[in-house]
This record gives structure tokens, C-alpha cells and sequence, in this order.
């Protein structure tokens, strides 16, 4: 079922904005920060849920402790409530593989929290974040180091992939 998290929309007339919305509210149209109004005409079948911010926080806090077992904590990096970068150049030939290492990650994630969550590897933070959106939700994308394994990645993607592209700019190009 449609899950959105954000104040209740009052069937197309209340206030507020949509904090999360589910994968299936996001195959609607649904997305964080627009108006629940617009949310619910969108998707009225979605349930709208009020969020628990000292929740997501406590959520948070543990899935970033988890990341710092992986790799020293100076090599973790939060980017948001629920995003972050993790340097285990460091470590990573404990594991066979890349991705054997993002399946141990997403394991113990899952075990400790219950969530599932998403990996991109990557040779930087641009582009694993864009790897990261490609296989949601709980895939795990892989883009090799060498500069041509990030060419030919990027290379099918529309401009507006890359963070901070925005529709003017995309227009624009």
C-alpha cells in the first residue's frame, strides 16, 4: 500500500508537506516535499502517516554505527538522515569482492534494523550516489574505478542525474 509520511491531507485540502513516501507512493508521482494536497490527489489510496522525528534520528544513529564497523569512523560520512558515504578502500581486501562487501553491509543492516537499504560502489561520491538510485530498493550497483567504467556508466543518463542538476539547468543544456 501507498505510504506517505507528512500531515494529514484533509482529501486534497490540508497543509503541510510529504516528509517520505513509499516506493509505491513514488510510482504515483509522489516525492518528498511536495504538498500533501498535491500528494493526495495524486495518490488518494495512500495512507498519510505522522512521522516520529526522535524515530528517524534513533534509526539513523544506529544504521551510521553500523557503517563505522565497516570502515574507521573517520571514513564514514553522513549526508543525510538516511544517506551516507563510506571510504573502505581501506579493508576491502578482507572481502572477495566489492560486492560481497555490500551484501555483508545490507546483511547486517537488515538484521540490526530491519530496513533494507540500497549501495552504490563507486570511485567517488558523485557518481556512487547516482549508482546508489539506479537499483532501489536493496540493489547494489557497481561502477568500476577506471575512468572508462565511469564514462560508459554515466554516458546513458540524462544530465539531471548528477546531484545538484536541476530542471533549468537541464533545459538549459
Amino acid at each position: 500500500q501507498p505510504v506517505c509520511v507528512g500531515h494529514d491531507p484533509k482529501k486534497g485540502t490540508g497543509r503541510g508537506v510529504v516528509r517520505a513516501a513509499s516506493y509505491e507512493a513514488r510510482a504515483k508521482g509522489v516525492h518528498s516535499g511536495m504538498p500533501v494536497s498535491q500528494a493526495y490527489r495524486l495518490c488518494p489510496e495512500a495512507a498519510f502517516v505522522s512521522g516520529s522525528f526522535d524515530s528517524y534520528i534513533t534509526a539513523s544513529d544506529e544504521f551510521m554505527d553500523i557503517l563505522r564497523a565497516f570502515a574507521d569512523g573517520g571514513r564514514v560520512r553522513r549526508a543525510s538522515i538516511d544517506e551516507a558515504y563510506i571510504d573502505v578502500s581501506e579493508g576491502a581486501e578482507l572481502y572477495d569482492s566489492p560486492r560481497d562487501l555490500a551484501l555483508e553491509i545490507q546483511e547486517e543492516i537488515r538484521v540490526q534494523t530491519s530496513l533494507p537499504c540500497s549501495i552504490g560502489i563507486a570511485p567517488n561520491m558523485s557518481v556512487a550516489k547516482i549508482a546508489t538510485g539506479m537499483n532501489k530498493p536493496k540493489g547494489i550497483t557497481l561502477v568500476g574505478p577506471d575512468p572508462v567504467d565511469v564514462e560508459k556508466f554515466l554516458e546513458s543518463l540524462s544530465v539531471d542525474a548528477l546531484n545538484g542538476v536541476g530542471r533549468k539547468t537541464t533545459e538549459r543544456l
